[in-house]
């Protein structure tokens, strides 16, 4: 089984490649020139890292990567931004990324016919409950790009997770910090949240790629 997976040297992309070796796949880890690559798992002869220049033409890199791998049976797409003080980043690199990927791998036909495009979205792009639709402009960016793919020829399936946290997450290292000191942020007594661990992510999107299509809403099944 081949998988490729963009974004993999980042949190979440670790734990998908520790997945994916763990059960014994060929990992192609796509990664950014000069990226920070200590994330990875070393001396791993099923794991692959080639670089990927996305301001330049990516059907030729597939292209590239196909001649040396063949076709590919999972394309993991995990890149994106969460954060950004630049508003239209948002939509540059989740949504109109997304779609230079999809057309890249249409036009190489990198994907076997049997396999699947997997997208890491995210729960903001179907936004709080009682709203049903997104509330923030990365939640807005996500659901183009989820938009994006359901329009394309690819065999597909969406992952929704809830707010992702673990070992090399920064986002609520803050948190958790404060948090051990006794320490608490004041909210509104009746707000909710859910979560999930990027390992247990990890092994849900893995499980299911292998047998199902469409949206999956991904949480540890607690609520906070």
């Amino acid at each position: 089984m081949k998988v490729a997976i963009t974004g993999a040297n980042g949190f979440l992309g670790s734990y998908l490649i520790k997945e994916c070796l763990r059960l014994n796949f060929q990992v192609i880890a796509l990664v950014r020139n000069g990226a920070n690559l200590s994330s990875l798992p070393t001396q791993n002869k099923s794991l692959y890292k080639r670089n990927v220049d996305y301001q330049k033409d990516l059907t030729l890199q597939f292209q590239a990567i196909k001649k040396e791998f063949g076709v590919i049976d999972f394309f993991i797409h995990n890149a994106g931004v969460t954060v950004s003080l630049d508003k239209q980043e948002y939509f540059d690199i989740n949504s109109l990324l997304t779609e230079k990927i999809i057309q890249a791998l249409e036009k190489s036909d990198s994907i076997s016919t049997s396999g699947k495009f997997v997208y890491i979205s995210s729960y903001a792009a179907h936004g709080p409950k009682g709203i049903n639709k997104p509330v923030s402009l990365y939640g807005e960016s996500k659901r183009q790009a989820e938009d994006l793919i359901s329009v394309s020829k690819l065999n597909n399936l969406i992952f929704r997770p809830t707010a992702i946290y673990g070992a090399g997450d920064y986002a609520f290292l803050p948190l958790f910090k404060v948090a051990k000191k006794g320490l608490y942020p004041i909210t509104n007594s009746k707000q909710k949240m859910s979560m999930i661990h990027g390992a247990d992510l990890a092994s849900v999107v893995v499980a299911e790629m292998q047998n199902k299509t469409g949206v999956i809403f991904a949480n540890d099944g607690e609520t906070y």
